[in-house]
């Protein structure tokens, strides 16, 4: 009988590969990599798109502009309801005063009713509301966050379905003489006619003056 023979005799065989095996942990420790580098990466995005949305909100929001420091620089506010206004100011060097009148406003010019309360100079905000009850009428001022003047009025001191006219200034920053009065709001209440329409008159009137000048 033929011995046999082995074809792969003399051959080298391949040391056999082990296989690799990940385990749970190593899996799971994976996927939150993973996931921790794709909410970085959507991070990163939203937080460049709030970036050039802020940029794009700040060129359309005014600022205070003082150029001139010797000047009164004024900017009023979006105004945020029909009964509130709010400026930011800047009054140069020297003392000046706030006044608010509520009776006797004329169409140009000042009136010699009114109230009025100290300011110092430097950068201000102003802010003038009027609230009214069942009783009375009430308008604040604040200077700085702080209520500085109240005045109150009785109910028929204003009648919304008569109407009014008012003027809106300082929608951009201005700068004023130091010297003169700057007036920041003035409202006039409109009255009746005999028709039962109301209109506006150039009389004095019932409204709201509010302004700033230098101490004397």
């Amino acid at each position: 009988m033929s011995a046999s023979t082995d074809v792969n005799a003399g051959v080298p065989t391949e040391p056999k590969r082990k296989r690799r095996f990940f385990g749970l942990s190593t899996l799971i420790l994976l996927i939150a990599a993973i996931a921790v580098w794709f909410s970085v990466h959507v991070n990163r995005r939203r937080i460049d798109a709030l970036k050039i949305r802020i940029a794009q909100f700040s060129e359309l929001a005014p600022e205070l502009d003082i150029a001139d420091p010797a000047k009164i620089a004024v900017l009023k506010h979006a105004q945020q309801g029909s009964n509130l206004h709010d400026w930011d100011v800047y009054l140069p060097k020297g003392r000046y005063r706030l006044r608010l009148a509520t009776r006797a406003i004329v169409d140009r010019g000042l009136t010699a009713e009114s109230k009025s309360v100290s300011i110092d100079s430097g950068r201000h905000h102003v802010s003038l509301e009027r609230a009214s009850d069942a009783k009375r009428h009430r308008i604040t001022l604040a200077c700085d966050g702080k209520t500085i003047l109240v005045v109150e009025e009785p109910k028929d001191w204003y009648h919304p379905e008569w109407g009014s006219s008012s003027e809106n200034q300082f929608d951009r920053s201005e700068q004023l003489r130091a010297d003169r009065p700057v007036v920041l709001f003035r409202e006039r209440f409109m009255k009746p006619t005999s028709t039962g329409v109301s209109r506006s008159t150039s009389d004095p009137t019932e409204g709201i003056l509010l302004w700033i000048e230098p101490e004397r």
